[in-house]
């Protein structure tokens, strides 16, 4: 259970916010011409603690988060709780989606 507690409290680094904004640039980049992705949907696999699936929200994407880790899941509901977030280990061969 300390690992829960650790994530729970998790806050986000200055390097892993950069990375976030990096991925965004780049998605917002390659699939949108003004940076808008109003109509798009994504599928994340693999969310972590949900920060780039909530700036793809910002820029008006509809997102879906797939994370394996519980803990992990607990704090993208608590960060962001109007978030889709499917609970599946992608190592297993078989995807729900």
């Amino acid at each position: 259970m300390s690992g829960v507690k650790m994530t729970i409290g998790y806050q986000p680094t200055e390097q892993h916010l950069a990375w976030v904004k990096s991925r965004v640039d780049y998605l917002t980049q390659r699939f949108s011409h003004d940076g808008d992705l109003q109509g798009t949907t994504v599928l994340e696999l693999g969310s972590f603690t949900g920060d780039v699936a909530a700036e793809l929200i910002k820029h008006g994407a509809k997102v879906t988060c797939v994370e394996g880790k519980l803990d992990n899941i607990a704090v993208i509901k608590r960060r962001f709780p109007n978030l889709e977030v499917i609970h599946h280990d992608l190592d297993k061969p078989e995807w729900p989606f």
